[in-house]
């Protein structure tokens, strides 16, 4: 029945959570991603514009990496590879 194990998920290390306040926090988001660490990013602390901004962003780096992005709750956002 678990002959086949595709993947051990037991060390896979858990995900970074990073609350974004400004624009400028991506920098951040992006040394992180680059380090083929997944990273919940939530922006509920920002206001509408900045929201679209930081997730349109993160969206467009993430594609171009090939990874994967995912929606959680509204604010809420998981970015991985």
């Amino acid at each position: 029945m678990y002959d086949k194990i595709e993947k051990d998920d037991s060390k896979k290390i858990p995900p970074i959570v990073m609350f974004v306040y400004k624009y400028s926090d991506v920098d951040k988001i992006i040394k992180i991603l680059d380090m083929k660490r997944d990273v919940i990013v939530n922006v509920t602390n920002m206001d509408k514009i900045g929201k679209f901004r930081v997730i349109d962003f993160l969206s467009g780096f993430i594609c171009a990496k090939n990874g994967i992005r995912e929606k959680y709750e509204n604010d809420i956002f998981l970015f991985h590879y």
